[in-house]
């Protein structure tokens, strides 16, 4: 379970992989794991919702304790970790979570949330900023913020904090334990 969280699924190329012939059957066995509250998918946000339903979904676990007791102790998963706890607080029933991706520039940001007063807040997730990935992550934030009409977002990292303005927009570089402690 913990190689497929906080990744993008695509059904067909998981038949492949597990050697299954419909991708049917892989979207039916991910229906029953969302039942059963095992796992949660998050779509790509598109212009249509046929298009949003054809993207690959992002899946998170609803219990990272079983995520955890099933795999090996790797640092390479610990982004994805943190990706899967920020999604479980940003959580509401009365909020709608998406992705956001930008095909273009291929860039990406990991949470837009529209509230229900229709306000959108960005949010991407990041276990260390360094200069080999804060091109991409910022840049990621910032397709979304001007998408979406958002002054502010947020990068939840491991332990950095910072300030980045960038085309009048703020994005607050923060870390977990203090993002986690917000309201």
């Amino acid at each position: 379970m913990g190689e497929i969280c906080s990744r993008l699924i695509s059904p067909s190329r998981i038949k492949d992989a597990v050697h299954v012939t419909s991708a049917s059957t892989i979207l039916e066995y991910f229906n029953y794991l969302e039942e059963t509250y095992l796992i949660q998918r998050i779509p790509r946000f598109a212009a249509s919702p046929k298009a949003s339903m054809s993207a690959p979904k992002k899946v998170y676990a609803c219990d990272t304790g079983l995520v955890t007791a099933i795999e090996s102790v790797d640092e390479a998963n610990f982004g994805h970790k943190l990706e899967n706890l920020v999604y479980l607080k940003l959580r509401n029933p009365d909020d709608s979570i998406f992705y956001f991706a930008n095909d273009t520039d291929r860039t990406e940001c990991d949470f837009v949330v529209e509230r229900r007063d229709g306000t959108f807040s960005a949010v991407q997730v990041c276990w260390e900023l360094s200069r080999d990935n804060e091109e991409r992550e910022i840049n990621g934030a910032v397709r979304a913020m001007e998408r979406f009409g958002i002054k502010e977002a947020v990068l939840v990292t491991r332990d950095q904090s910072d300030l980045i303005s960038q085309g009048g927009r703020i994005i607050r570089v923060v870390p977990s334990w203090k993002w986690f402690a917000e309201k």
